[in-house]
């Protein structure tokens, strides 16, 4: 009897299960590509679908980790949980790439992805199988093996070699000859043609020399790299020829009697306009007799002074700056002096007449006394003869009486109507350099208040059988 009743039950669950499949999870696999060589990326694209009863989060796990660098888009579905509901499905991509440091060999491989929920523990695996080597690769696909960059100087001085690097890498593992190598502008043409042995590196290296004078642009360079005219990669990089201004300068000179003329030249060797402030160097005296075409700044500066010019100049052009030293003027300016002096020295009285004076007394707030003196002095290479000193008193004051102590009595006092009092003196003969001082008083009439004013004295005298006068100073004093 309990047999028959195991029988039935067995029966009965048979029944249900036939009825009611088995649920769980479903994964599908789409291999976009899986035949890949160094470098490259397998990609696969996967549904997963909750075939579950129930609600869960799902987490994903794959094999060879180490091997394979394998990532996922979106990212979360490899670093994070993603949630389910019955029925519902999900769909990213993997991307399998061999980790350089594996050094895998070329061969087949099968990549497990297993997918498991969390509260169910249901999981589900299904396997990515990846082609590895160019043994899996089409002809166009093998070509593409070749990489390649390059790398252009940027901003070029054309008074400098342009170098144009371009590195390749073989990641076939077999050796690739007859591999042509073009680079060109609307400035230059390169070739050249290499070969690559299995999985090597080389780098290729262009220098191009532009003419100095090249113009400032903005220029493009294309590289090509090809084998039997197919061409495997193109690259393209923007340089720039850069401006540039190289300021040279020649003197030469030009001497004739107390004169210098300076050529100053200056030229633009560079490649674009330039605007530059050019000096010569000068010292005032040398500004004073100086003339510049065209006409120049004077700046000084610590070093000393400098004439100094703005130019523009268009590449390859020049200009001259002249500077023209003439001291003839001076020469001139010498001779007049010369002359002058001799002829001072000629004509100059051979006695020399001073004439001071000093307040002595004040009445009222003005000047009531005044004690003058008058030096006379020998200054020629003779004896000066005949000496006579004349000086006259304002009106408003007259000749004190007072006898001055070693000075020479007054030979004849004389009123004059206009002049005021004359006062001869006489003073004889002078021996060279001899010098005789004359000393009187005067006394003002009434206190003198404002301006007050002694006139010159006069010497007469004989010098070399010749009459001469010489005149003295005058003296102003004011209250």
């Amino acid at each position: 009897m309990r047999a028959k009743h195991l029988i039935w039950f067995i029966v009965l669950v048979l029944s249900i299960l036939s009825i009611n499949p088995v649920l769980g999870i479903s994964i599908e696999t789409e291999a976009i590509k899986s035949a890949i060589g160094a470098g490259d990326n397998a990609l696969f694209n996967i549904t997963v679908v909750n075939d579950m009863k129930y609600d869960d989060k799902f987490s994903l796990r794959f094999s060879d980790d180490v091997k394979w660098t394998i990532l996922t888009d979106p990212l979360s579905y490899k670093f994070s949980k993603f949630d389910l509901a019955v029925g519902e499905s999900a769909n990213f991509l993997v991307k399998i790439r061999a980790s350089p440091s594996a050094h895998q060999s070329y061969n087949q491989y099968i990549i497990g992805l297993t997918v498991k929920g969390v509260v169910t523990k249901e999981s589900e695996t299904a396997q990515l199988v990846i082609g590895y080597g160019p043994q899996f690769l089409s002809p166009k696909e093998y070509a593409a093996l070749i990489v390649a960059n390059a790398q252009v100087t940027q901003e070029v001085d054309p008074r400098e070699d342009m170098k144009i690097t371009v590195n390749l890498r073989n990641r076939n593992p077999l050796n690739i000859t007859n591999l042509k190598i073009q680079a060109f502008s609307p400035l230059f043409e390169k070739e050249t043609v290499t070969e690559l042995g299995p999985l090597e590196e080389k780098s290729v290296v262009f220098t191009h020399k532009f003419d100095p004078g090249q113009n400032p642009v903005e220029d493009k360079v294309s590289i090509y790299i090809s084998r039997k005219n197919s061409t495997l990669v193109s690259l393209q990089e923007i340089y720039k020829i850069v401006a540039y201004s190289q300021l040279e300068e020649q003197r030469t000179t030009k001497k004739s009697f107390l004169k210098k003329v300076y050529n100053i030249n200056y030229k633009n060797n560079g490649n674009s306009k330039t605007s530059e402030t050019v000096a010569f160097k000068t010292t005032g005296i040398k500004r004073l007799f100086s003339k510049t075409i065209p006409d120049a700044d004077v700046k000084k500066t610590e070093d000393g002074r400098y004439l100094v010019w703005n130019i523009d100049l268009e590449a390859d052009e020049e200009k001259t700056m002249i500077v023209v030293e003439n001291y003839i003027p001076l020469l001139f300016i010498f001779c007049v002096i010369l002359i002058a002096v001799v002829l001072a020295r000629v004509l100059r009285s051979p006695v020399e007449v001073k004439k001071g004076a000093v307040i002595i007394s004040k009445k009222q707030g003005g000047i009531a006394g005044m004690k003058v003196l008058l030096k006379v002095k020998n200054r020629s290479k003779r004896v000066v003869r005949d000496v006579w000193i004349v000086d006259s008193v304002p009106n408003i004051a007259e000749l004190g009486s007072e006898q001055q102590v070693g000075s020479i009595e007054p030979h004849r006092v004389v009123k004059h109507h206009k002049k005021g009092t004359l006062v001869k003196w006489k003073v004889g003969d002078l021996e060279v350099g001899e010098e005789r001082i004359i000393r009187y008083q005067i006394k003002a009439k009434l206190a003198v208040v404002g301006a007050f004013t002694l006139p010159a004295a006069v010497i007469k005298c004989d010098y070399a059988g010749k009459k001469k006068y010489t005149y003295s100073n005058r003296l102003r004093f004011s209250v």
